[in-house]
Protein backbone atom coordinates (compact mmCIF):
# COMPACT_ATOMS: atom_id res chain seq x y z
CA UNK A 1 0.00 0.00 0.00
CA UNK A 2 1.27 3.43 -0.90
CA UNK A 3 1.59 5.92 1.93
CA UNK A 4 2.10 9.60 1.21
CA UNK A 5 3.88 11.57 3.93
CA UNK A 6 3.54 15.33 4.04
CA UNK A 7 6.56 16.23 6.16
CA UNK A 8 8.18 19.40 4.88
CA UNK A 9 11.33 20.96 6.18
CA UNK A 10 11.25 24.45 7.62
CA UNK A 11 13.08 25.76 4.57
CA UNK A 12 10.43 24.37 2.27
CA UNK A 13 7.56 25.56 4.43
CA UNK A 14 9.02 29.04 4.14
CA UNK A 15 8.41 28.81 0.38
CA UNK A 16 4.68 29.15 0.82
CA UNK A 17 3.73 28.05 -2.67
CA UNK A 18 5.86 24.91 -2.70
CA UNK A 19 5.04 21.43 -1.53
CA UNK A 20 7.27 18.65 -0.30
CA UNK A 21 6.09 15.06 -0.70
CA UNK A 22 7.79 11.86 0.38
CA UNK A 23 6.68 8.39 -0.77
CA UNK A 24 7.03 4.96 0.79
CA UNK A 25 5.96 1.55 -0.42
CA UNK A 26 5.47 -1.77 1.32
CA UNK A 27 8.65 -3.77 1.70
CA UNK A 28 11.11 -0.96 1.12
CA UNK A 29 11.59 2.31 2.92
CA UNK A 30 11.63 5.34 0.66
CA UNK A 31 11.93 7.90 3.44
CA UNK A 32 14.10 10.78 2.36
CA UNK A 33 12.90 11.06 -1.23
CA UNK A 34 11.17 14.40 -1.55
CA UNK A 35 9.73 16.44 -4.40
CA UNK A 36 9.54 20.20 -4.42
CA UNK A 37 7.00 21.60 -6.86
CA UNK A 38 4.56 24.52 -6.95
CA UNK A 39 1.05 23.80 -5.70
CA UNK A 40 -1.35 22.35 -8.28
CA UNK A 41 1.36 21.13 -10.66
CA UNK A 42 2.62 17.59 -9.99
CA UNK A 43 3.04 15.33 -6.99
CA UNK A 44 5.23 12.34 -6.25
CA UNK A 45 3.27 9.10 -5.78
CA UNK A 46 5.91 6.40 -5.67
CA UNK A 47 9.57 5.54 -6.08
CA UNK A 48 11.04 2.16 -6.91
CA UNK A 49 14.37 0.76 -8.06
CA UNK A 50 14.42 0.16 -11.81
CA UNK A 51 16.20 -2.59 -13.75
CA UNK A 52 19.26 -0.41 -14.29
CA UNK A 53 19.82 0.11 -10.59
CA UNK A 54 18.48 3.65 -10.67
CA UNK A 55 15.13 4.97 -9.53
CA UNK A 56 11.76 5.17 -11.24
CA UNK A 57 9.57 7.93 -9.84
CA UNK A 58 5.83 7.93 -10.43
CA UNK A 59 4.33 11.40 -10.67
CA UNK A 60 0.77 12.64 -11.07
CA UNK A 61 -0.60 15.71 -12.81
CA UNK A 62 -2.59 17.50 -10.10
CA UNK A 63 -3.19 20.59 -12.24
CA UNK A 64 -6.28 21.31 -14.32
CA UNK A 65 -4.49 21.23 -17.69
CA UNK A 66 -2.51 18.72 -19.79
CA UNK A 67 1.26 18.92 -19.30
CA UNK A 68 3.23 19.17 -22.55
CA UNK A 69 6.74 19.50 -21.18
CA UNK A 70 8.49 19.19 -17.85
CA UNK A 71 11.94 18.76 -16.39
CA UNK A 72 12.67 17.23 -12.99
CA UNK A 73 16.11 17.39 -11.42
CA UNK A 74 17.85 15.37 -8.74
CA UNK A 75 20.34 17.50 -6.85
CA UNK A 76 23.17 15.99 -4.84
CA UNK A 77 25.83 18.46 -3.88
CA UNK A 78 26.95 20.37 -6.95
CA UNK A 79 25.66 17.65 -9.29
CA UNK A 80 22.22 17.55 -10.85
CA UNK A 81 20.63 14.94 -13.10
CA UNK A 82 17.63 15.80 -15.24
CA UNK A 83 14.77 13.77 -16.61
CA UNK A 84 11.41 14.74 -17.97
CA UNK A 85 8.62 14.58 -20.50
CA UNK A 86 8.42 16.02 -24.01
CA UNK A 87 4.95 15.56 -25.49
CA UNK A 88 5.32 18.75 -27.56
CA UNK A 89 7.68 17.21 -30.12
CA UNK A 90 5.75 14.00 -30.76
CA UNK A 91 2.20 15.01 -29.89
CA UNK A 92 1.93 11.88 -27.74
CA UNK A 93 2.33 11.33 -24.04
CA UNK A 94 0.92 14.55 -22.61
CA UNK A 95 -0.10 14.00 -19.01
CA UNK A 96 -3.81 14.73 -18.69
CA UNK A 97 -5.19 16.10 -15.41
CA UNK A 98 -5.23 13.31 -12.84
CA UNK A 99 -3.07 10.98 -14.95
CA UNK A 100 0.27 9.56 -13.89
CA UNK A 101 3.56 8.92 -15.64
CA UNK A 102 7.07 8.06 -14.55
CA UNK A 103 10.60 9.34 -14.94
CA UNK A 104 13.86 7.47 -14.49
CA UNK A 105 16.89 8.93 -12.73
CA UNK A 106 20.15 7.42 -11.52
CA UNK A 107 21.15 9.47 -8.48
CA UNK A 108 24.27 8.56 -6.56
CA UNK A 109 22.43 7.77 -3.34
CA UNK A 110 19.18 6.15 -2.27
CA UNK A 111 17.79 9.31 -0.76
CA UNK A 112 17.61 12.83 -2.06
CA UNK A 113 15.57 15.75 -3.26
CA UNK A 114 13.71 16.00 -6.53
CA UNK A 115 12.88 19.44 -7.86
CA UNK A 116 10.45 20.39 -10.59
CA UNK A 117 12.75 22.66 -12.58
CA UNK A 118 10.30 23.66 -15.33
CA UNK A 119 6.83 22.81 -16.54
CA UNK A 120 4.86 23.86 -19.65
CA UNK A 121 1.18 23.16 -20.12
CA UNK A 122 -0.48 22.56 -23.47
CA UNK A 123 -1.85 26.11 -23.58
CA UNK A 124 1.67 27.53 -23.21
CA UNK A 125 1.37 28.62 -19.60
CA UNK A 126 4.50 27.74 -17.67
CA UNK A 127 6.50 28.16 -14.51
CA UNK A 128 9.92 27.23 -13.21
CA UNK A 129 13.61 27.99 -13.42
CA UNK A 130 14.24 30.46 -16.26
CA UNK A 131 17.36 28.61 -17.41
CA UNK A 132 15.42 25.41 -17.98
CA UNK A 133 12.38 27.18 -19.40
CA UNK A 134 14.69 28.79 -21.97
CA UNK A 135 16.03 25.34 -22.92
CA UNK A 136 12.49 24.02 -23.35
CA UNK A 137 11.56 27.10 -25.39
CA UNK A 138 14.40 26.50 -27.87
CA UNK A 139 13.48 22.83 -28.01
CA UNK A 140 9.86 23.72 -28.84
CA UNK A 141 10.93 26.19 -31.53
CA UNK A 142 13.15 23.68 -33.33
CA UNK A 143 10.56 20.91 -32.98
CA UNK A 144 7.83 23.11 -34.47
CA UNK A 145 10.07 24.21 -37.34
CA UNK A 146 11.13 20.64 -38.16
CA UNK A 147 7.53 19.41 -37.92
CA UNK A 148 6.42 22.05 -40.44
CA UNK A 149 9.39 21.29 -42.71
CA UNK A 150 8.73 17.55 -42.72
CA UNK A 151 4.97 17.95 -43.17
CA UNK A 152 5.61 20.16 -46.22
CA UNK A 153 8.01 17.59 -47.72
CA UNK A 154 5.43 14.84 -47.22
CA UNK A 155 2.69 16.98 -48.73
CA UNK A 156 4.85 17.68 -51.79
CA UNK A 157 5.48 13.97 -52.25
CA UNK A 158 1.76 13.24 -51.98
CA UNK A 159 0.91 15.94 -54.52
CA UNK A 160 3.48 14.80 -57.07
CA UNK A 161 2.58 11.13 -56.76
CA UNK A 162 5.97 10.25 -58.21
CA UNK A 163 8.36 10.55 -55.26
CA UNK A 164 9.77 7.29 -53.92
CA UNK A 165 10.14 6.67 -50.21
CA UNK A 166 13.91 6.91 -50.68
CA UNK A 167 13.52 10.38 -52.20
CA UNK A 168 11.31 11.60 -49.35
CA UNK A 169 13.65 10.22 -46.71
CA UNK A 170 16.60 11.85 -48.48
CA UNK A 171 14.83 15.24 -48.46
CA UNK A 172 14.05 14.96 -44.76
CA UNK A 173 17.54 13.70 -43.94
CA UNK A 174 18.81 10.60 -42.21
CA UNK A 175 21.53 12.30 -40.20
CA UNK A 176 20.92 14.30 -37.06
CA UNK A 177 22.42 17.60 -35.91
CA UNK A 178 25.38 17.35 -33.57
CA UNK A 179 25.56 21.05 -32.72
CA UNK A 180 23.10 23.96 -32.56
CA UNK A 181 24.62 25.39 -35.74
CA UNK A 182 23.82 22.12 -37.54
CA UNK A 183 20.18 22.48 -36.52
CA UNK A 184 20.08 26.12 -37.55
CA UNK A 185 21.42 25.30 -41.02
CA UNK A 186 18.36 23.09 -41.56
CA UNK A 187 15.74 25.32 -39.95
CA UNK A 188 16.78 28.81 -41.06
CA UNK A 189 14.22 30.47 -43.32
CA UNK A 190 11.20 28.42 -42.23
CA UNK A 191 8.29 30.50 -40.97
CA UNK A 192 5.71 29.62 -38.33
CA UNK A 193 2.23 31.20 -38.43
CA UNK A 194 1.69 33.67 -35.62
CA UNK A 195 5.37 33.75 -34.65
CA UNK A 196 7.39 36.90 -35.47
CA UNK A 197 10.33 36.33 -37.80
CA UNK A 198 12.55 38.34 -35.48
CA UNK A 199 11.72 36.05 -32.58
CA UNK A 200 12.72 32.98 -34.57
CA UNK A 201 15.94 34.58 -35.82
CA UNK A 202 16.88 35.58 -32.28
CA UNK A 203 16.54 32.04 -30.97
CA UNK A 204 18.14 30.44 -34.00
CA UNK A 205 21.09 32.74 -33.48
CA UNK A 206 21.87 31.19 -30.09
CA UNK A 207 23.85 28.14 -29.10
CA UNK A 208 21.23 26.22 -27.15
CA UNK A 209 21.34 22.44 -27.38
CA UNK A 210 17.58 22.55 -27.06
CA UNK A 211 17.64 23.30 -30.80
CA UNK A 212 19.34 19.95 -31.39
CA UNK A 213 16.96 18.00 -29.15
CA UNK A 214 13.73 19.32 -30.64
CA UNK A 215 14.73 18.72 -34.26
CA UNK A 216 16.13 15.27 -33.50
CA UNK A 217 13.03 14.01 -31.72
CA UNK A 218 10.70 15.11 -34.50
CA UNK A 219 12.88 13.73 -37.30
CA UNK A 220 13.23 10.38 -35.52
CA UNK A 221 9.44 10.12 -35.22
CA UNK A 222 8.82 11.08 -38.85
CA UNK A 223 11.40 8.66 -40.24
CA UNK A 224 9.99 5.88 -38.08
CA UNK A 225 6.48 6.60 -39.39
CA UNK A 226 7.70 6.58 -42.99
CA UNK A 227 9.48 3.26 -42.46
CA UNK A 228 6.33 1.71 -40.99
CA UNK A 229 4.15 3.00 -43.83
CA UNK A 230 6.58 1.82 -46.52
CA UNK A 231 6.53 -1.68 -45.05
CA UNK A 232 2.74 -1.60 -44.99
CA UNK A 233 2.55 -0.36 -48.59
CA UNK A 234 5.01 -3.03 -49.74
CA UNK A 235 2.76 -5.73 -48.31
CA UNK A 236 -0.15 -4.65 -50.53
CA UNK A 237 -1.58 -7.87 -52.01
CA UNK A 238 -1.86 -7.58 -55.78
CA UNK A 239 -0.87 -9.30 -58.99
CA UNK A 240 2.78 -9.04 -59.95
CA UNK A 241 2.07 -7.14 -63.21
CA UNK A 242 0.67 -4.13 -61.35
CA UNK A 243 2.52 -4.57 -58.06
CA UNK A 244 4.94 -1.65 -58.55
CA UNK A 245 2.11 0.73 -59.44
CA UNK A 246 0.00 -0.43 -56.49
CA UNK A 247 2.89 0.06 -54.09
CA UNK A 248 3.55 3.56 -55.45
CA UNK A 249 -0.12 4.49 -55.02
CA UNK A 250 -0.12 3.11 -51.47
CA UNK A 251 3.01 5.08 -50.63
CA UNK A 252 1.55 8.27 -52.07
CA UNK A 253 -1.52 7.84 -49.88
CA UNK A 254 0.72 7.17 -46.91
CA UNK A 255 2.60 10.43 -47.57
CA UNK A 256 -0.72 12.30 -47.66
CA UNK A 257 -1.84 10.71 -44.39
CA UNK A 258 1.47 11.46 -42.68
CA UNK A 259 1.43 15.03 -43.95
CA UNK A 260 -2.03 15.50 -42.44
CA UNK A 261 -0.85 13.96 -39.17
CA UNK A 262 2.14 16.24 -38.84
CA UNK A 263 0.27 19.35 -39.93
CA UNK A 264 -2.26 18.63 -37.18
CA UNK A 265 0.62 18.18 -34.73
CA UNK A 266 2.14 21.45 -35.89
CA UNK A 267 -1.15 23.27 -35.27
CA UNK A 268 -1.21 21.91 -31.71
CA UNK A 269 2.44 22.89 -31.27
CA UNK A 270 1.63 26.42 -32.36
CA UNK A 271 -1.08 26.73 -29.71
CA UNK A 272 1.48 25.87 -27.05
CA UNK A 273 4.33 27.92 -28.48
CA UNK A 274 2.30 31.07 -29.14
CA UNK A 275 0.80 30.82 -25.66
CA UNK A 276 4.31 30.47 -24.23
CA UNK A 277 5.56 33.50 -26.15
CA UNK A 278 2.71 35.79 -25.20
CA UNK A 279 3.17 35.91 -21.47
CA UNK A 280 2.11 32.47 -20.33
CA UNK A 281 4.01 32.67 -17.02
CA UNK A 282 1.85 31.18 -14.29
Amino acid sequence: MLVIHRSCSAAVVALASWICLSATSAGQSLEGWTLQAPDHTIQLLNAALNQDGGWRFTIQNVSAKPIANLLIGSRQGQNEQLSGLDAFSSGAGAIQPGETTYIDLNPRSNTGELLLEAIVWSDGSHTGNQKYLARIEDQMISAALETKRDADILAGAADSGADSAESVVSQIGTTFPQTPSDAVDTLRGIDLPGVPRGYLDQHLGGESHGLVAGLTRVRQAVLSDISDQVKLASSTPTKSKVRATAIMHAQTQAFADLSAKYRALNAAQMTTLVGFIHGGER
